[in-house]
């Protein structure tokens, strides 16, 4: 594969906005299609949670791809669409189970701020940014333990993935700029989305 291809540059930064923009645009969608709409301040709480793990899974994925990139075969937007996979599929699942985990302890022990979604103790108090900060702290929290998981699955089966990536963008090699746009705009849109959907739906009160 061609080694220019690469997720810095102004090229790189310019398609990462364009996939922030769109995949936070669909949210704005989904909330559309909800019944009852979620009211806007809700909304933005909801959502800055995913936006502060997708940013530390976003850095995370940068630093992982780089890192395997220098130590096994592969430019870094090969080791990124691998680890995206990752993260859209088996993370998913992963933080989910933590997630309602963490949710089910705070059930048990009444830790009512702990629950996400639930900025007040009632629907008629003003919104208790404490618990939106708590709630934000768990949730990052659970994202990086699961990007660093990931990331120790895929050093450890790193033969098993490079081939799997080498297969999957052997059509761009000629294209680095092409690459780098599937990578990190074409693949994430839909993958992120998907993830952004899934997550909303547990991250907002049930």
């Amino acid at each position: 594969m061609d080694s220019e291809c690469s997720l810095f540059g102004v090229f790189g930064g310019v398609v990462q906005l364009i996939l922030a923009f769109v995949c936070f645009s669909s949210l704005v969608i989904k909330r559309y299609t909800e019944r009852p709409l979620r009211s806007w301040p809700i909304f933005a709480l909801d959502t800055s949670k995913q936006a502060f793990s997708a940013l530390v899974a976003h850095v995370m994925n940068i630093m992982g791809a780089l890192i395997l990139s220098q130590r096994q075969e592969g430019n870094p937007c090969m080791w990124y669409f691998i680890t995206l996979m990752m993260d859209t599929t088996i993370g998913v699942l992963i933080a989910y189970s933590f997630i309602r985990l963490s949710e089910k302890i705070s059930r048990n022990y009444g830790w009512t701020k702990a629950i996400s979604g639930n900025y007040s103790e009632d629907t008629d108090e003003e919104i208790d940014l404490a618990a939106w900060a708590l709630q934000l702290m768990i949730w990052v929290s659970i994202v990086a333990m699961t990007k660093w998981f990931l990331l120790m699955v895929i050093t450890h089966f790193s033969e098993f993935y490079m081939e799997i990536g080498k297969k999957a963008l052997t059509p761009f090699s000629e294209n680095p700029k092409f690459e780098l746009v599937f990578v990190m705009v074409m693949v994430p849109a839909v993958m992120n989305i998907f993830q952004f959907w899934v997550q909303d739906n547990f991250l907002k009160a049930i």
